[in-house]
């Protein structure tokens, strides 16, 4: 018995080679193929996706006020409302606050970052700036935010945020006495 495996046999050099050749051509044309479908329906259903979550913020806040995601905010702008940026901050960190407590340390509108649920003892979140505008001393900020509580055993208690990503919140500040006291926020339920 011969122990060395058969030579190839070179394609194109007789008819039994060439069957062989068109079923992996075949083979890996139907591969190519749906893969590319894949890839092509998946970015399809991401687009449209993220596209009816857009639509639909859109039609919450009204076109004007969402047309003002597109405007870059200047660096000093954003750095004259760095102040309440850590202001929001501070109220997505806290915990353990009952609704009193939260409202006269962070105020009727940021009070609603804070966690007021007795069993949440730590949380996770991230915050992002979008863009922002000062007119005089009124201005307003855009922000997305996503948090998690946890209780006292690591388990997550509640959370904002969800599936199709973080929440985006347009808040509307007034310089008062010396810092920016935010007076409106608009956030889709």
């Amino acid at each position: 018995m011969n122990s060395t495996p058969p030579l190839p046999i070179p394609l194109g050099s007789n008819k039994e080679a060439r069957p062989y050749r068109s079923r992996s051509l075949s083979y890996k044309i139907m591969v190519t193929a749906a893969v590319l479908f894949t890839l092509y329906y998946c970015r399809c259903c991401a687009v449209c996706l993220t596209g009816f979550v857009t639509q639909w913020e859109k039609d919450y806040f009204g076109t004007d006020v969402w047309l003002e995601l597109m405007r870059p905010c200047p660096f000093t702008e954003r750095l004259a409302l760095q102040p309440l940026m850590s202001e929001i901050d501070l109220a997505l960190s806290s915990t353990g606050y009952d609704y009193d407590e939260r409202k006269e340390k962070f105020g009727s509108y940021l009070s609603s970052f804070a966690y007021y649920t007795s069993d949440t003892v730590s949380e996770k979140h991230i915050l992002r700036f979008l863009t922002g505008k000062i007119y005089g001393n009124k201005a307003y900020i855009w922000i997305e935010y996503k948090n998690q509580g946890y209780d006292s055993n690591g388990k997550p208690t509640n959370s904002s945020g969800g599936i199709i990503g973080p929440i985006r919140v347009r808040l509307t500040a007034e310089w008062q006495d010396g810092k920016w006291v935010v007076t409106d926020h608009k956030e889709h339920p």
